[in-house]
């Protein structure tokens, strides 16, 4: 007899909820909705334009742009779909039913990462309906989201053996310990900038633990962490604290990262997008001009962005921030790709991105100060074009980005001139 498989149990987060607000701007933003055969074959299979008119004639199922050999929803003239009410509600779901609609559709804003332990269900915060929780709230939701998850759109796995840097590989268990100090470490109280550059002091510090137990201890990270959490993290947080680096340096790497994942998405010539980058940088650098960002769809001059404050120990401020990097790491959707320490490299530039972001945006409406609606927004960016909607996490899986990333956070000030702020003043 065939072995019977066994269904891994559903693990729910505990620190965050989400209910549909109906904004519409999931059904209006540039995602080309990935269709599988099943699901063209049930829009096809109804005539739409009965409840909606102006859809008769029209072709509701059309080719991607960026894979014409896949398929997609049509989209209207401003950008939204086809299907999309006036009331931003779906005509899909509210004529046939949540199940009628394309799976991705049914599935989003949900992402589920298959592990040794189970089924962890995240959410993308690239939505406003995301609320912080002390329970499992969406296990109000388990009986779909099992479903939901047995057949994933997109998912990702994490075997037994968890790469924690190129050279050296763990249990998934002694991740899950690791990642028990680093959320240790991003608990509210205190700075978030020394947090974050506090876990990657962590983390430099269990690689050294790794060479000098190299054969001496069964499950190392679990000793390690377990170590720490019984003496406390005080000796972490006062190296993080000695991390100062140039606000110039940090301006000018972070310009030229977005700008290098702008012009990803703009299209044209890589080499015009990177001679757009390499100009950027440089004016970020010395705060002359201004550079136009697709992802604002407005010009950002680089004075009035290096104008603008950023305060770290305004919990307004840095608490939505706080909730989703501890579901970034919850989630664990950037092991599999980078492995623990270079995937948390990119959750400190995810950060960085979104501190960024969001003095953009304050920039742009006018303001001296980063306010709690630019951190909202800016996460809401940050996450569909950097994080869970794109594939830019793949890219750390080459060996040599890797290799490249390492040697820079061997330098000291690397972490904190990317998690650091500078100041309005600085020069």
């Amino acid at each position: 007899m065939p072995e019977k498989k066994i269904s891994l149990p559903i693990i729910f987060p505990e620190e965050v909820d989400y209910e549909c607000t109906q904004c519409g701007k999931c059904c209006s933003n540039p995602w080309e909705i990935p269709l599988k055969a099943d699901d063209i074959q049930r829009i096809r299979s109804v005539d739409w334009s009965e409840s909606k008119p102006e859809l008769k004639g029209q072709p509701l199922v059309v080719a991607r742009k960026s894979s014409p050999d896949l398929m997609t929803l049509q989209r209207r003239a401003n950008g939204k779909c086809v299907f999309l009410l006036d009331d931003n509600r779906c005509l899909v779901h509210a004529e046939r039913g949540l199940e009628f609609k394309p799976q991705a559709c049914q599935q989003f804003p949900y992402v589920f990462t298959d592990t040794p332990k189970g089924k962890f269900v995240g959410v993308s915060f690239a939505t406003p309906g995301i609320a912080s929780s002390n329970s499992e709230p969406l296990r109000r939701y388990e009986e779909r989201l099992t479903k939901l998850a047995e057949k994933p759109y997109h998912h990702r796995s994490i075997q037994d053996k968890v790469t924690f840097n190129p050279d050296h590989e763990i249990s998934f268990d002694e991740a899950l310990a690791l990642e028990a100090g680093l959320l240790d470490l991003l608990e509210p109280g205190f700075d978030l900038e020394d947090d974050l550059i506090a876990g990657g002091v962590y983390l430099e510090q269990f690689q050294h633990f790794l060479s000098e137990t190299r054969g001496v201890t069964d499950q190392p990270a679990i000793a390690f962490s377990e170590g720490w959490r019984r003496i406390g993290y005080r000796r972490i947080r006062e190296t993080a604290s000695k991390y100062k680096p140039s606000p110039v340096a940090q301006r000018s790497f972070l310009t030229n990262f977005v700008m290098c994942v702008e012009a990803a998405y703009s299209g044209g010539s890589s080499l015009g997008g990177m001679s757009r980058a390499f100009m950027a940088q440089i004016g970020a650098s010395l705060k002359i001009g201004s550079v136009q960002l697709q992802s604002l769809d407005a010009a950002l001059p680089f004075a009035a962005h290096a104008s603008v404050g950023f305060d770290s120990s305004n919990r307004r401020i840095t608490d939505p921030i706080r909730l989703y990097l501890r579901h970034v790491i919850y989630r664990k959707r950037l092991i599999p790709y980078c492995g623990v320490k270079m995937g948390y490299m990119l959750l400190c530039i995810y950060f960085a991105l979104i501190r960024w972001f969001a003095q953009a945006t304050a920039a742009v409406r006018g303001s001296a100060e980063v306010e709690p609606q630019d951190i909202a927004e800016s996460i809401e960016t940050v996450e569909m074009y950097y994080v869970l909607h794109t594939r830019f996490d793949q890219v750390f899986e080459n060996r040599l980005i890797q290799s490249l990333l390492n040697k820079a956070a061997n330098q000291k000030l690397f972490l904190g001139m990317i998690v650091r702020s500078g100041t309005k003043d600085d020069a």
